[in-house]
């Protein structure tokens, strides 16, 4: 039987090679396993060879490490370079249009390779405090308590600082000396102890925004922040993602939901790539995300309609003008609408 994974590599490598097995856990002392495995070949973990030869660290018996979604699909080229940067303790951002799967790139590498992950979602209104922790009284007594971002750094997580676009402009000032090599954490307002925080040997610290962050889409974008230059270039690697393939669409839908037809698939797949191609024309003001064809997809199998199904999942959120612009897209362009209706 053909298993999902399987029909993914078809996809990415044109090969029915089944994957490899997953890498035996070695012996362990009275229980424990051991914290890290260096040198594990790329390909025994993601299964396929990069262009260059590159050997992992693969961490193990870590927390809050992500569940591994067998049906993801991972971006051969990023995926090779985001761990590249994580083996050469390399900061990198991850840039792109919504719904190309920056997080879930970050998340999927993170649980294959057993690393602990933390996600920081920024907002405007976020204060340093928020992340880094603050001055509280318990039992009578003042104490700093100490924030996330403060526990992931020491501990050695995989930090994702999500949206950076909407990060405030206190918080790269206070990430300058971290964001430098070998750079530590200057708890200020931490009177009691040690108020410098090393980062532990695992740590990692990516970012994920729609923006580059130089002014570029900003009007797409609410609350987005132009970000100080000193502070990009302390990134050193900038990964841009893309939207899937059409084929590897068709692949995803096939996964949500087998018992769509192939040529009600097929449509599908088209009409999922015109409305992303119609979000980065702006001809939409929504995205069209994995999460919207997935929804989509089941709702196609509970009415029996995909137009219906792309009605209500999507084209009512947008207003007059947008929904008759997808009406025409999915209804006449792909052709929908002779066996189930128009949208509008």
């Amino acid at each position: 039987m053909t298993t999902l994974a399987d029909a993914l590599r078809k996809v990415r490598e044109g090969s029915t090679t089944p994957p490899p097995p997953p890498v035996e856990e070695k012996d362990t002392l009275d229980g424990v396993l051991p914290e890290e495995r260096e040198g594990v070949p790329f390909a025994e973990v993601f299964g396929w060879e990069p262009e260059r030869p590159l050997n992992i660290t693969v961490l193990e018996g870590r927390p809050d490490v992500p569940a591994i979604d067998h049906s993801y699909m991972f971006p051969k080229k990023e995926t090779e370079m985001l761990m590249r940067a994580i083996e050469l303790g390399m900061k990198a951002r991850l840039v792109g249009q919504p719904g190309t799967g920056k997080t879930e790139l970050v998340k999927q590498v993170c649980a294959r390779t057993g690393r602990s992950f933390g996600r920081i979602n920024f907002n405007i209104a976020m204060e340093p405090e928020d992340l880094f922790g603050c001055v509280e009284v318990v039992d009578g007594a003042t104490k700093f308590l100490e924030g996330d971002f403060v526990n992931w750094f020491r501990e050695g997580y995989t930090i994702l600082f999500d949206e950076m676009h909407r990060a405030p402009a206190s918080f790269a000032m206070t990430m300058q000396r971290v964001f430098e090599d070998g750079g530590h954490l200057h708890l200020t307002a931490k009177r009691d102890g040690d108020n410098l925080i090393a980062p532990h040997p695992h740590t990692v610290m990516l970012a994920a925004d729609n923006t580059k962050g130089l002014g570029d889409e900003m009007d797409s974008f609410g609350s987005a922040q132009i970000q100080d230059v000193s502070t990009i270039n302390r990134w050193e690697v900038c990964i841009e993602m893309d939207y899937l393939s059409l084929e590897e669409e068709k692949t995803l839908i096939t996964h949500y939901a087998p018992a769509i037809p192939a040529d009600i698939r097929d449509k599908l797949a088209t009409t999922s790539r015109l409305l992303k191609q119609a979000y980065k024309e702006k001809q939409v003001e929504l995205p069209f995300s994995p999460r919207n064809l997935k929804t989509v997809c089941r709702l196609t199998v509970e009415t029996g309609n995909p137009v219906t199904a792309l009605a209500f999942s999507y084209a009512n959120s947008l207003p007059a003008a947008q929904k008759s612009a997808v009406d025409k897209l999915v209804c006449d362009t792909v052709g929908f609408a002779s066996m189930y209706g128009r949208i509008v």
